[in-house]
């Protein structure tokens, strides 16, 4: 999905499960570093039976961990709401699936209003900005999300949210531009 060779950056990743005595986290479920993921158990596959929301949460960070440009942001999350539907629908979870678009559709236009945007830092404006442009772009054709990728393949690591932005642009026809420029996701 991601076409990023996470076994060039990590030969193993190390996947470490924690009970809440000994969570040191704090609130956090899980927690991604170069090459580790650390999750509270009750959280972890082998006490579900199944791949939980943690699992792929903490999987997309390693992967973009490994990604030159993506590493500077992946505290953002950035095209995560729309991988984890992805990884659901990969992984047989009609369920998980079915109810985060339904989510994704009904939240897609809320995320942009007025006072949502006018309590956020400008970092944070371009964030919501990019997010909501990732969501419209998903829910009108899912396979935006693999375009968007591809475009990131050859991305540096310089303005990694301008070139994140002028990519969603692009594959938007501009129809996402005046939101990117309005919230300063394009320089």
């Amino acid at each position: 999905m991601t076409g990023i060779a996470l076994e060039r950056n990590c030969a193993t990743v190390s996947y470490v499960l924690h009970d809440q005595s000994t969570w040191p986290r704090g609130s956090a479920g899980g927690i991604s570093r170069q090459c580790e993921i650390e999750l509270l158990a009750e959280f972890a596959l082998q006490r579900t039976g199944a791949v939980g929301p943690h699992e792929v949460h903490e999987a997309l960070h390693q992967f973009q961990l490994a990604h030159r440009a993506l590493r500077k942001i992946t505290v953002f999350h950035p095209l995560f709401a729309i991988s984890m539907l992805e990884v659901e629908q990969a992984i047989g979870d009609n369920v998980a699936y079915d109810l985060g678009l339904a989510r994704m559709r009904r939240e897609a236009d809320a995320l942009l209003s007025p006072s949502e945007i006018e309590s956020l830092k400008d970092k944070d404006n371009c964030k919501l900005a990019q997010t909501w442009a990732e969501e419209k772009l998903y829910m009108k054709d899912h396979s935006m999300l693999y375009r968007i990728y591809r475009g990131l393949k050859h991305l540096d690591h310089r303005n990694a949210f301008d070139k994140l932005s002028r990519i969603l642009n692009d594959l938007s026809e501009g129809a996402t531009q005046s939101i990117l420029l309005k919230h300063r996701c394009i320089l």
